[in-house]
C-alpha cells in the first residue's frame, strides 16, 4: 500500500458471465474501493511473448507497479525458468526492465533472475524493490561470466530506461 491508498496485489479473475476477462493479473485498487487491472494474463511483451504469471508487485507512489514476471511464447502456455522478465508499468505503458539471458551492463555474463520459478511456480517471497522517481533495484545472479566465478552476483539499478 503506498501513502495515497492505492494497494497493488496478484490475482485470479473468474467470471462465468465474461469468460474472455478470466484469468490472472495484477490489479490496483484505490481506497474508493474500484479496482483496476496493471497487467493481464496473454498481454503482450516483446519478443512476440505474452505473460502468463506474476510475481509479487512493488508500487509507488505515483501508482506505477515494478513486478517479476514469466512469459510465454508457448500457445498451451507452458511456463519454464527460462522465461522470467523484471517489468514496470506505467500510466504511459509497459517497460522491460530485464530479462532472463540479458547481458549484464559490464558485459560480463548474462543475467539469470534468481528464485522466481520454483518448479512451474512464481515465488512470490521475491520482489524488486522500487522508489517514486521510478527507479527499480534488483538482484540479479550472473551465469557465463569471464571474469571470475566469485562475481556471480549483483544488485542492478534500472533509471532512464537503463540497467546499470
Amino acid at each position: 500500500m503506498n501513502e495515497t491508498g492505492l494497494v497493488a496485489f496478484a490475482g485470479l479473475v473468474s467470471d462465468a458471465s465474461d469468460p474472455a476477462n478470466n484469468g490472472r493479473g495484477l490489479f490496483i485498487a484505490d481506497s474508493a474501493s474500484s479496482v483496476a487491472a496493471a497487467v493481464r494474463e496473454g498481454q503482450a511483451v516483446s519478443g512476440g511473448d505474452t505473460l502468463a504469471a506474476f510475481g509479487r508487485p512493488s508500487l509507488n507512489e505515483v501508482g506505477d507497479v515494478a513486478f517479476y514476471a514469466l512469459f510465454t511464447d508457448d500457445p498451451e502456455g507452458t511456463l519454464a525458468r527460462e522465461n522470467v522478465g523484471l517489468y514496470r508499468q506505467t500510466a504511459t505503458g509497459l517497460i522491460e526492465i530485464a530479462r532472463e539471458g540479458q547481458a549484464a551492463p559490464n558485459g560480463d555474463g548474462q543475467f539469470d533472475l534468481p528464485q522466481f520459478l520454483t518448479s512451474t511456480t512464481p515465488n512470490f517471497s521475491l520482489r524488486p524493490m522500487f522508489n517514486d522517481i521510478g527507479q527499480v533495484a534488483f538482484l540479479a545472479n550472473l551465469v557465463e561470466t569471464v571474469a571470475s566465478s566469485t562475481n556471480d552476483k549483483a544488485i542492478y539499478l534500472f533509471l532512464r530506461r537503463r540497467v546499470a
